[in-house]
């Protein structure tokens, strides 16, 4: 068998294949296989759509560049193979397309198998990415999310949180021990902020009951229009004061003294009144 001729038929073939999307690359560059080899080498960028018109079947874009290269006394011998994750994919998922290419590899030794190669990388994809088989399924229920927004990984921490906040933690000597000595720190707290807001009333009332109340305003106000309105009297005043008895025991209180009043003095009268009737109702 002329190797030579062979490998040229196949890249004839390639080229009348993939058209324009054929990427014939240095074998030792970036896109190579990382060798010298003495035959052409090719670069194929593969991801798991069907064509390039469908809609990208992942939430992150997978991309996979294969390399392939002839060399030496291919077909007879198996091409040199390279395989690099551009996106997406991890490193288990490259080792599988890896073996997965590596055997048909050996199935179709003696055969041009370029073609073959990129057709069972593509569909591996398929079915790893597109839910077409196990691994897609697997891939897809991964990737799927809910009605709050969360993958099934996501759900499962978030119900393991909970799980955790409604069982608690568990209670042992030293964690009671702990608690305890928080809930005690915290009922001295509250009793000192009690104490304190008791002696602060309390003060608050006895500097009160040092003011006189609005009544004895009143009555001083109106012993001292008494005291007026006799030297009035005397004097031949023709004033008339009017005496009303307001609580009818017979105690007249006189009306004049009101007038010399100030608004807080008759606001506190009119406030003690109110007390009294409401402690007579």
């Amino acid at each position: 068998m002329d190797y030579g001729e062979e490998q040229e038929m196949e890249l004839e073939a390639l080229e009348s294949i993939f058209a324009e999307d054929l990427r014939v690359v240095s074998p030792e560059g970036d896109e190579g296989v990382g060798q010298a080899t003495s035959g052409k080498c090719f670069a194929f960028e593969l991801s798991p759509k069907e064509s390039e018109d469908d809609p990208e079947p992942t939430v992150v874009p997978v991309r996979v560049l294969l390399s392939l290269a002839h060399d030496g006394d291919y077909p007879d011998a198996a091409p040199v193979m390279k395989l690099r994750a551009l996106r997406g994919a991890a490193t288990e998922d490259v080792d599988a397309l890896r073996g997965r290419l590596e055997q048909e590899i050996e199935d179709n030794l003696g055969m041009a198998m370029i073609f073959t190669l990129h057709a069972a990388a593509k569909e591996w994809m398929v079915e790893r990415w597109s839910g077409e088989g196990d691994g897609g399924r697997q891939a897809a229920k991964e990737e799927e999310r809910d009605e709050d927004g969360l993958t099934a990984a996501e759900r499962a921490a978030k119900e393991e949180a909970e799980r955790r906040r409604r069982e608690g933690t568990p209670v042992t000597p030293e964690t009671f021990a702990a608690w305890y000595e928080r809930f005690q720190a915290e009922r001295l707290l509250e009793k000192a902020k009690k104490a304190t807001a008791a002696e602060a009333a309390a003060a608050a009332a006895g500097a009160r009951s040092g003011r006189p109340t609005g009544r004895q305003i009143f009555e001083s106000r109106g012993a001292a229009g008494a005291a007026a309105k006799k030297g009035a009297d005397s004097g031949g005043g023709n004033d008339e004061d009017i005496e009303v008895d307001l609580e009818g025991d017979g105690e007249a209180i006189d009306l004049s003294a009101l007038e010399e009043l100030d608004d807080d003095e008759l606001a506190a009268l009119e406030a003690e009144e109110l007390d009294i009737e409401d402690d007579e109702g």
